[in-house]
């Protein structure tokens, strides 16, 4: 028991805080400049040498590099009243200190009657305002993402949102899957089933409606030859077209039209979709991409260049856009114009580089025959 107690005594010896400071020691700001390293060298020496001789100035240091570190890091700690040292404070434990009955029912009785019926009255409109939010709440992208990560976060979504994000699900495992395999197909199948079932609770929810079109879209290229895969294309078309009906501005819904159209060959609907877009946002490097491919495979080189060089104007380093505007350049019968696309593929994809006067050297050819 006596060994005990002097270990009692000389713990709390080493740990309380030393006597001090003294007439010669360092203000607090010198300490706190020593502890986060901004005193010059010279100056760091001599709050070195000093240290050596002054415990109270180094507990001091030790504490102010603790805080530094605690605030850094947004450690939770605490003054211990014993010793007056700082803490580290358990998050788990700080956290049921704070949701223990007693510590609530204090903090209750702590406000005055007005400022308590303030805070009820704000919890109230927090609750009414999030049960009237909800669904666009539920829809966001960072709730699905916490519901995907943590399950018991779904029981909290409308349930039109939980079969969307089962579909979802379902869609990303089917993604490391072989396309149009059984068990691809079998998770294709489920999906479709929870998209139907969250349209028939919520007509109007647009990422179900985008979601099965890109469904079907899949389905579509597991036998484009098929009868099933011209069904599934009308299918993907008809859902795109809702998802456009309930939000006219959705430029994913736009995408997905264009491939539809672009898989049946129908490059002037195609084109319509690209300049829809582009409308509604002049920057969008896809769509510019896009409408130049299908201008440069209808034969319309000019537009073709066009676009491609309003990419290249946006970012001079894009080696897909100085590839096409070469193609377009050359198969106009502009091969100038096409050799400086080369040199400007030569660094940027020196593949392209070569492919591209290969192609200028066999139209040469052709157009001395």
């Amino acid at each position: 028991m006596k060994g005990r107690q002097n270990g009692d005594q000389l713990r709390q010896a080493l740990l309380r805080a030393k006597p001090g400071p003294g007439p010669d020691c360092p203000d607090d700001l010198t300490v706190f400049h020593a502890a986060a390293g901004l005193l010059s060298h010279a100056e760091q020496q001599a709050f070195e040498r000093h240290l050596e001789g002054c415990l109270a100035c180094r507990d001091r240091e030790l504490e102010t590099r603790k805080l530094l570190h605690f605030e850094q890091h947004r450690i939770p700690y605490r003054i211990d009243p014993q010793t007056g040292r700082i803490r580290r404070v358990s998050r788990i434990r700080l956290l049921l200190s704070a949701l223990h009955p007693q510590a609530l029912l204090r903090g209750l009785t702590d406000l005055a009657p007005k400022r308590l019926a303030i805070a009820l009255a704000f919890l109230l409109v927090a609750l009414l305002a999030w049960s009237l939010a909800s669904p666009a709440l539920a829809r966001s992208p960072a709730v699905l993402a916490a519901a995907k990560q943590v399950p018991v976060v779904r029981w909290l979504l409308p349930a039109s949102v939980r079969e969307y994000l089962e579909a979802s699900l379902l869609a990303d495992r089917m993604g490391r899957l072989p396309l149009g395999g059984k068990e691809w197909q079998d998770l294709a199948a489920r999906a479709e089933g929870h998209l139907k079932r969250a349209l028939r609770m919520d007509p109007a929810y647009v990422d179900a409606h985008i979601l099965l079109g890109d469904l079907y879209l899949d389905r579509s290229s597991v036998n484009p030859a098929s009868p099933a895969s011209r069904r599934y294309l009308d299918l993907a078309e008809a859902a795109y077209r809702r998802a456009l009906i309930h939000d006219p501005q959705h430029i994913q819904a736009r995408y997905g039209l264009a491939e539809v159209y672009a898989t049946r060959g129908e490059f002037g609907k195609e084109l319509e979709q690209y300049n829809a877009i582009l409308r509604q946002d002049p920057n969008e490097h896809d769509a510019r991409l896009f409408r130049g491919w299908v201008y440069l495979e209808r034969g319309d080189y000019a537009r073709a260049a066009e676009d491609f060089r309003e990419l290249l104007k946006e970012d001079p380093t894009d080696w897909e856009a100085a590839w096409a505007l070469g193609l377009a350049r050359a198969f106009e019968g502009k091969p100038r114009e096409a050799l400086r696309e080369v040199e400007r593929l030569k660094p940027l994809n020196p593949g392209r580089a070569r492919l591209l006067q290969h192609i200028l050297r066999a139209l040469e050819k052709a157009g001395r025959r």
